[in-house]
């Protein structure tokens, strides 16, 4: 993997190890919260209805979460912790690397916006594992869009490598990765973007991030 202090892009597990030896700058953190599952912060105009809904439902405003259980939800937090991969890095410094969950150090989508036109704005992400050469390890992030915004990224991510969905509304950008490489999934909203990585990919593991992205896009879109 190409690594920096703000992000992976393509995983080799090993250089994991050189980027955290190098060090970033950080920034403060907040005490950490109680665990809870409905706290959003509303940010935007209406967004769209779930990428895979075929029906006209009503736009629901996006809400940025302010705590990693209320981004990926609990029951899927629990899943995780179950398998023994639990929250590494955090916004809020509750993770078990509160330093570098701080200047989000799991953050694909800083990587990505250093070749947009629009300014870079730091996405809201979470980060999932033992440490950070877990071959389990998975990140989520989230972030609002303007459709200029919008329009500037979509044309970005088509000019890479990256496998184009249309799904609605959304539109999906898949690297598969396999044993050595991550599996990285852009979810592309009218009014946000969302991107879930694993440190190891492959086909199952996409399999498995796109069974997630319902739950994260209504997480982050809840109905009124």
């Amino acid at each position: 993997m190409i690594l920096s202090c703000s992000g992976w892009t393509v995983v080799s597990i090993a250089a994991v190890a050189v980027a955290l030896l190098s060090g970033c700058a950080g920034v403060n953190t907040v005490p950490t919260p109680e665990r809870t599952d409905d706290s959003f912060v509303e940010t935007g105009s209406p967004g769209p209805s779930p990428a895979d809904s075929g029906s006209a439902s009503p736009q629901r405003a996006l809400l940025l979460p302010t705590t990693c259980t209320q981004f990926v939800g609990m029951a899927l937090e629990d899943e995780l912790n179950a398998s023994n991969v639990p929250l590494l890095t955090a916004p809020d410094g509750s993770g078990t690397l509160p330093d570098y969950g701080a200047i989000g150090y799991f953050d694909v989508q800083l990587d990505v916006a250093q070749q947009l036109k629009s300014p870079i704005k730091t996405a809201f992400n979470c980060g999932y594992g033992l440490d950070i050469l877990d071959a389990n390890g998975v990140g989520f992030e989230v972030q609002p869009m303007t459709l200029d915004e919008r329009a500037d990224l979509i044309a970005t991510l088509d000019s890479g490598e990256s496998v184009r969905t249309d799904i609605g509304d959304a539109v999906i950008f898949t690297e598969v990765g396999d044993a050595t490489n991550s599996a990285i999934v852009h979810a592309v909203y009218p009014d946000s973007w969302v991107t879930v990585f694993t440190v190891v990919g492959g086909a199952a593991v996409v399999a498995r991030i796109d069974s997630w992205l319902p739950g994260i896009y209504d997480r982050v879109h809840p109905g009124r």
